[in-house]
């Protein structure tokens, strides 16, 4: 399995491919090499069927 936002050389091996959104499409906070916690604002809606990486992870949507 591989999450990916395109279908890189990687996914092309992964019996299943689940879409994700990019960076510039999610919402929340991550804490960066710092320690520093930053707040992130979606800039586009993802595209039809990508998900969130965190909702990949858990099972949502």
């Amino acid at each position: 399995m591989a999450i990916d936002f395109f279908l890189s050389e990687t996914a092309r091996h992964a019996d299943v491919v689940m879409a994700t959104s990019l960076h510039e499409e999610e919402e929340g906070t991550v804490t960066t090499a710092e320690g520093r916690v930053v707040r992130i604002r979606a800039a586009v809606t993802p595209p039809a069927n990508a998900r969130r990486d965190s909702d990949i992870l858990i099972g949502t949507c």
